[in-house]
């Protein structure tokens, strides 16, 4: 699908979400919003950005279930000019359960099958 969609495919197939997690630890951990996932890392919305190469705790709320992990800031995105663009953070799981992987690249498999039919 990707390789017909996007110049160079991803490793990992990525979908949109409305999905939230916690990010943080502390009292410095705050909700975002999730909106594209894939078995590599995921994107969030938020003002607050935190430095490329960072690593932070974060919390996922998928089905029904907590995944925990620890994820790398690869980039952070706003632009104060432009309203239409979303400010958040590229982020990749760098320390995550095989049971937590294998439960999300089984969630993009069931989202991506539920769209093609």
């Amino acid at each position: 699908i990707q390789s017909a969609t996007e110049t160079t495919p991803r490793k990992h197939i990525r979908i949109s979400v409305a999905l939230k997690a916690r990010i943080g630890e502390g009292g410095n951990a705050g909700e975002v919003d999730v909106t594209s996932l894939s078995a590599g890392g995921l994107y969030v919305k938020t003002p607050v950005l935190h430095p490329a190469k960072s690593l932070i705790p974060l919390i996922l709320h998928l089905g029904g279930r907590e995944l925990r992990t620890t994820v790398e800031v690869l980039y952070g995105s706003a632009n104060p000019n432009r309203p239409d663009v979303i400010s958040g953070m590229g982020l990749k799981f760098v320390s995550i359960g095989l049971d937590d992987l294998k439960y999300i690249e089984n969630y993009i498999k069931e989202q991506v099958l539920k769209d093609l039919s």
